[in-house]
């Protein structure tokens, strides 16, 4: 337990065991490393959150609704960005640069793909984002887990990257050596480990990559990461989308 406090009427606090800790937004606060824990904000006396949704009226008029009444399978970590404030965003990425050539080359392919901003729920909801092969390609990025258009840039670079290795080889193997090098690439392409140092940068983009491709290496971390580490210097190359200048 982080703290045990209690309200009286008019939203006053009453802390009853260890010491008091300042209201935040809902996940901000960290229990035991890499697990998010709740303060109890909410009153259930009042019926309602204590604190204002940060990024105010953009997801609705209530300021004070937390991911649309389902607790049980939704979260908000961040609470920064609305469902609509991240199509906006996505839209506005994807027709620049490096992102915007990897979707001339996937329309050239003639591969249909769909891009999307939700809430993400259940397990998704613990990813910034995903994709999808279906018949037809979709793209999905967790609002709730994103905070600014570097990061929605980013994902999307990311997802977009997943995207185009499907379009260029719609049989491509679902195993986990497979897998593990498309998400080295993936990694190395969004450029989200580029501002550290060499070896740095190698170890963070196997890690990332051992932990997307965990599920499909029977769910064993271990056997993703040295699949990665073995991989990094085949795979861990950033795709270069083919279109004409």
């Amino acid at each position: 337990m982080i703290s045990l406090q209690s309200y009286e009427p008019g939203a006053l606090r009453v802390p009853l065991k260890s010491p008091v800790r300042e209201n935040r937004t809902p996940g901000s606060v960290r229990g035991r490393p890499g697990n998010r824990a709740f303060l109890p904000r909410y009153h259930p006396q009042l019926g309602r959150w204590l604190s204002r949704d940060p990024i105010e009226e953009q997801d609705g008029e209530n300021l004070f609704l937390y991911i649309f009444n389902h607790p049980e399978s939704r979260n908000d970590f961040l609470g920064l960005i609305s469902n609509a404030e991240c199509q906006e965003k996505m839209n506005k990425a994807k027709t620049t640069g490096l992102t915007n050539r990897i979707s001339q080359e996937i329309s050239n392919k003639k591969c249909y793909i769909e891009i999307k901003c939700i809430c993400c729920e259940g397990e998704t909801a613990k990813f910034g984002g995903y994709t999808e092969f279906k018949g037809t390609i979709t793209v999905t990025l967790c609002s709730n887990n994103l905070k600014n258009d570097s990061e929605v840039s980013t994902l999307l670079t990311h997802e977009m990257t997943h995207a185009l290795q499907y379009c260029r080889n719609k049989d491509r193997s679902s195993s986990c050596e497979q897998r593990v090098c498309d998400e080295l690439q993936a990694y190395t392409t969004d450029g989200s480990a580029s501002s550290l140092p060499p070896d740095k940068k190698k170890n963070d983009i196997i890690n990332r990559a051992a932990q997307s491709a965990q599920r499909d290496c029977g769910n064993d971390f271990e056997r993703a990461h040295r699949e990665a580490a073995k991989k990094y210097e085949q795979c861990a190359v950033a795709i270069q989308p083919k279109v004409s200048i």
